[in-house]
């Protein structure tokens, strides 16, 4: 089992998000030893901040390495990090252990977890930071890890499916997201207060933690009683105009009601 005391982390990462950069930032305050190998530009300037090396050599960063932690965009990247010319699989000694952060494919992550067994190489896959697959011995392992990577752990049983997980997690945020959107257009065009219509939603079954994050966000950013702004339709300014779709307005009575909506041109 891993400690802050005698392991070195090196991170390989381009995605450039948030929460993974808070991540690597609070193993490096816990004293876990931290380099980063690749980097996005926007969390280079955290990096730099908190004293982590950033040593572009990958032979280098991964020297006396006993975990690798990597987040990327896309597959491709992804692939090319693990297989390609160079790839880490090919640079990693044998016994370290990889956990990828990135979104990619239950297909790809059990690929690389096979290359990976090869060369006695543990890989986890957990692109949502508190899902992560892969066996067992090797999550228990990194236990040491989690606590700083995400409040609460839900390990998988297998490589691959940590991606799996995240693929139904965001087709069911992508739903609530649009169900919030629409809810929350409907209560602005009748003019009901913004903070109420999201206390409403909250505290019913139509909440849902999308909902509860994008509130604490927007109360963060714009303050408690920021009106939540949605532009305005241009106006045609020709005589020609056809249907285009559906629209809401709002009725006389204040209710919102559905109407053609109209596109200039002939």
């Amino acid at each position: 089992m891993i400690s802050p005391s005698d392991t070195r982390i090196t991170y390989f990462g381009g995605s450039g998000k948030p929460a993974v950069t808070e991540a690597i930032v609070k193993l490096q305050k816990a004293g876990f030893d931290v380099v980063a190998g690749s980097w996005h530009r926007i969390e280079a300037g955290l990096l730099r901040e908190v004293g982590i090396p950033m040593v572009s050599d990958r032979m280098a960063a991964l020297d006396d390495s006993q975990v690798v932690i990597t987040s990327f965009r896309t597959s491709a990247e992804v692939e090319n990090l693990y297989l390609g010319d160079n790839g880490l699989l090919e640079l990693m000694e044998p016994g370290t252990y990889a956990v990828d952060l990135s979104f990619s494919t239950p297909q790809l992550a059990r690929e690389i977890a096979a290359m990976a067994a090869i060369s006695d190489i543990e890989m986890l896959d957990a692109p949502i930071v508190n899902l992560g697959g892969g066996n067992k011995d090797a999550i228990e392992d990194l236990s040491a890890l989690f606590p700083y990577l995400a409040p609460a752990v839900y390990p998988q049983s297998d490589v691959g499916e940590g991606q799996f997980a995240a693929m139904i997690a965001y087709i069911s945020l992508a739903g609530s997201m649009m169900g919030a959107i629409e809810a929350m257009s409907i209560a602005h065009i009748a003019g009901f207060n913004d903070s109420k219509a999201i206390s409403t939603l909250a505290s019913t079954s139509g909440g849902s933690r999308a909902l509860i994050d994008y509130a604490h966000a927007r109360t963060r950013l714009f303050g408690q009683h920021q009106r939540l702004r949605i532009p305005r339709r241009p106006r045609c300014r020709t005589r020609h105009r056809r249907a285009a779709g559906h629209y809401l307005t709002a009725r006389r009575d204040g209710l919102p009601t559905l109407r053609p909506a109209l596109r200039c041109g002939r």
